[in-house]
């Protein structure tokens, strides 16, 4: 019902985010609703091949409109690493995340002329997530987290019914 309200109310500057974990937003969007709206995926460069490949699947699936942003003057892990020095990850985590999410989602966000965007963070997820709200502003856009009262059983249940498309790595453990 979220999502069908966003895509009602929300004629244009619309997306929703990805890591390509569990694709039931993209599934909810491509499939029931017939409402394809780009998504935007941030490819750190230091990704599980299962990641990409999930992201591939996506693509012929759901004939996924993607938007993939990495850092700024990066095109592989080697150019990562030459421009930004080796496991950048280990010796700086916030400023790797910096590099390889929150700017290139800033620009992602300025360049597609986003009004709002839709990701799929649940209140479950952490404690510093508990009292997601659906709805927040976040720099002037509307940032919608539809799925922010699932439990991860329910979003399970619902992959399961619906043979949603989900990163295997998640069948070998991985949150």
């Amino acid at each position: 019902d979220i999502l069908a309200w966003c895509v009602r109310n929300i004629p244009q500057g619309l997306v929703h985010s990805t890591s390509f974990g569990v694709s039931a937003i993209t599934h909810m969007l491509y499939e029931e609703l017939a409402h394809p709206i780009p998504a935007i995926f941030l490819d750190t460069l230091h990704l599980f091949p299962e990641t990409l490949e999930t992201a591939a699947k996506a693509k012929v699936r759901y004939g996924l409109v993607l938007h993939t942003y990495r850092a700024v003057g990066a095109h592989s892990a080697e150019a990562f690493a030459q421009r930004y020095g080796d496991e950048l990850w280990a010796r700086d985590v916030e400023r790797f995340y910096d590099i390889t999410k929150v700017e290139p989602l800033q620009r992602a966000l300025q360049e597609l002329k986003v009004h709002a965007w839709i990701t799929g963070r649940r209140r479950d997820q952490s404690e510093a997530r508990q009292n997601l709200p659906i709805f927040e502003r976040v720099d002037g856009r509307l940032k919608i987290n539809p799925l922010a009262a699932w439990t991860r059983k329910a979003l399970w249940t619902y992959v399961d019914q619906h043979d949603v498309l989900y990163n295997p790595l998640h069948d070998q453990g991985y949150a």
